[in-house]
């Protein structure tokens, strides 16, 4: 299902799995889906955060993802127990299970 269709059945859901849909976070979902739907989170020497896909940094800030989670449009997968995380996109009507269940 492509990421469109996804993101519109979220904005047009009634009840609480409804879903406000920013700019920023459309822009999100196509950046993870032109580059594979995965990327990786890593902390700058500023001690900001990043996201990296296919070798390029995602242009959007950390409370994107946050919200993307929260959506049930991302999932958060823990690799290690020093703190590593990778986000994968979720598509299609897993999408739409997820918001149902409560995102995460």
């Amino acid at each position: 299902m492509p990421t469109k269709t996804i993101i519109d059945k979220l904005e047009r859901a009634d009840g609480p799995d409804r879903v406000k849909v920013t700019a920023a976070m459309r822009g999100a979902v196509e950046w993870l889906r032109e580059r594979g739907g995965e990327c990786a989170a890593a902390k700058t020497i500023a001690g900001g955060r990043v996201y990296l896909a296919r070798g390029e940094i995602g242009p959007f800030q950390p409370v994107t993802i946050k919200k993307l989670i929260e959506a049930g449009m991302v999932e958060r997968v823990i690799v290690s127990q020093m703190k590593a995380a990778r986000y994968r996109l979720i598509v299609g009507d897993a999408a739409l299970r997820a918001r149902s269940q409560g995102g995460e």
